[in-house]
């Protein structure tokens, strides 16, 4: 049964609202899905958990939106990075700026490796899903067309993960390790 939200109308209840999001997406980046609850996004964003609740269902929602917006500036930020291609911009330095984004703004976060969530699965891999047809989109919108898209970016993405497990526990030089993940994927969408 879902419960009626507000919708807010004014501007301090605008302002509230999306300074709740904003904490929560700081704290589902930070500290993962699992430790993150309407409790302490309340906290952190200095109102009650009544608030949080008269404007969100539950931190299902929260992050939901998160997700989405994280999906919306990828969308943004892989065709204006494919687009580059127009002005000669070399395919690897396009892959090196999707591939430091992406792990900025999204591998980073204690969320991808959170495995035993069922919703938090289910969602991130319809959040993965969507992320690999976005790059495709960008990828053919810019005039860059790879064979097998479909495959290839999932192996892509997948790559990119890749990279920020080894990240974290590669003792060698890691620039170096990057340039290789960067060859790698710009041989995947020149095959």
């Amino acid at each position: 049964m879902n419960r009626s939200i507000k919708s807010p109308s004014q501007g301090r209840a605008i302002n509230t609202r999306n300074a709740i999001i904003e904490v929560a997406k700081k704290l589902f980046h930070k500290n993962g899905y699992k430790k993150t609850n309407t409790i302490i996004i309340a906290k952190e964003a200095k109102v009650s958990v009544g608030i949080v609740y008269s404007y969100f269902n539950d931190k299902k929602e929260l992050f939901e939106i998160w997700l989405n917006e994280l999906l919306s500036k990828s969308d943004d930020y892989f065709y204006n990075q494919f687009r580059l291609k127009e002005y000669d911009v070399e395919l690897s330095l396009i892959i090196k700026n999707i591939l430091e984004k992406v792990s900025d703004e999204f591998f980073s976060s204690p969320i991808v490796y959170e495995k035993n969530i069922p919703y938090v699965n289910k969602t991130l891999s319809i959040f993965f899903n969507k992320m690999e047809n976005l790059f495709v989109k960008a990828c053919n919108d810019t005039g860059i067309f790879i064979k097998n898209s479909e495959e290839v970016t999932h192996i892509i993405l997948n790559l990119i993960y890749d990279y920020n497990n080894d990240l974290k526990n590669y003792k060698g030089n890691k620039e170096i390790l990057k340039n290789k993940y960067i060859q790698i994927i710009c041989s995947l969408i020149n095959d």
